[in-house]
């Protein structure tokens, strides 16, 4: 047989037998309180009269329904819709957030096997109102579908975009649901979302690692941190870097059109950090704190500001022979400062560090010569590295 849409039904078919039965004590015996039973007919007569009389000689016993029924009872207790976890579950979530809990003796109840509609009203609860973090017991409940919200409430039923961080995969998901008194009773996944909105949650998400994005990009990384460099030895010559808030709007402006951490990071952000500095400022920066420096063997090499400071130097991490024939260290800034220079051997591994390449040249070579030369008997070991060709032996590196 079909399972009743509320307990009331049941007790409405319950207190019917209980009248053709004449309120007979044997009733006990099906669980049925005759006294009690006759007690609601009682007041369910005087009730028909009143209404009878309202309605001025209406007929006020017309036989309701299933649905009816549900449908009142939602009228008297509208703000207490569910939305179960699952259909074959008993847990739910009731208007207001109040996790509630059917209970299996219910008609409305879901049982292994029988799933019943994701939405019922709880007619009695007990505990409501102790918290949101107890779980309310619901002792009897009604049945109920988006059609009857509609039709006891026009209107009630609202659909909203809604849009979630997924903190895992990086990026914002959409989705669209209805809602019924802030409830959501039914969801739509991977809903596009209104484009402002989807990048204005990416912003305020990413805007505590705005930093660290724009340094995880290789050329917008080189030039905040030469940037900031020029800026604290010598302020004059460059504008004042921007601070975390600057960064944070800089990113934010970056999140337009994606929804994704790296939608954001594959963007040409040094281009925007460029015109955050200003074209002007920006080639100032780069003549001034140049992210590379020739040496005599014509190649580039790599500056590295990473933990440069007003004291500290950039360093420039060089094989010592592509410095031969150089007299002096290297200067950036029009000359006003020597990068720290870490001399590598034909391994690549820093053999000396100075800021004073004459000095280098003139007092440890000779040593560091002695002691590189048995290691590596193939490459040049010259007497005089000012009046020896620089070499850049072996592969390339930037």
């Amino acid at each position: 047989p079909r399972p009743a849409a509320a307990d009331a039904c049941d007790r409405l078919e319950a207190l019917a037998r209980a009248e053709r039965r004449r309120f007979d004590p044997g009733l006990r015996g099906d669980g049925i309180d005759p006294a009690a039973a006759r007690e609601a007919a009682k007041v369910r007569d005087e009730l028909a009269r009143a209404l009878r009389a309202e309605r001025s000689g209406g007929d006020a016993e017309d036989a309701a329904d299933d649905s009816l029924i549900c449908r009142l009872l939602l009228a008297a207790y509208p703000e207490r819709v569910v939305r179960r976890a699952a259909k074959d579950a008993n847990r739910g979530q009731m208007v207001g957030g109040v996790p509630v809990e059917l209970d299996d003796a219910s008609a409305v109840a879901a049982r292994p096997g029988y799933p019943r509609g994701e939405l019922f009203l709880a007619v009695a609860v007990q505990g409501l109102g102790q918290g949101l973090k107890t779980v309310n017991q619901v002792r009897q409940a009604a049945e109920l579908d988006e059609a009857d919200l509609e039709a006891v409430f026009p209107g009630s039923v609202r659909r909203e975009e809604r849009l979630r961080w997924d903190e895992a995969a990086g990026k914002v998901e959409g989705s669209v649901a209805w809602t019924y008194r802030g409830l959501a009773i039914r969801i739509a996944r991977e809903a596009q979302g209104d484009p402002a909105a989807v990048a204005a949650l990416l912003a305020e998400k990413l805007a505590g690692e705005a930093e660290a994005l724009v340094l995880a990009d290789e050329a917008a990384g080189s030039l905040l941190r030469r940037w900031r460099w020029l800026a604290a030895v010598a302020p004059a010559l460059a504008p004042a870097p921007p601070d975390a808030a600057a960064l944070a709007r800089l990113v934010a402006n970056l999140c337009e059109g994606c929804r994704s951490r790296a939608a954001v990071a594959a963007k040409p952000i040094a281009d925007w950090l460029r015109a955050e500095a200003g074209f002007a400022a920006a080639q100032r920066i780069d003549e001034l704190a140049p992210a590379t420096l020739p040496v005599p063997t014509g190649n580039r090499i790599r500056l590295d500001y990473a933990e440069a400071d007003a004291v500290r130097p950039p360093v420039l991490a060089v094989r010592l022979q592509e410095l031969f024939g150089l007299p002096a260290t290297p200067t950036i800034v029009d000359g006003r400062i020597g990068v720290l220079l870490h001399l590598l051997g034909p391994n690549y591994r820093c053999e000396q560090v100075t800021r004073d390449l004459a000095s280098f040249w003139a007092n440890t070579y000779p040593q560091v010569r002695k002691d590189l030369r048995g290691r590596y008997p193939k490459h040049s070991w010259p007497d005089d590295p000012l009046s020896a060709a620089p070499e850049a032996k072996g592969r390339r590196r930037s």
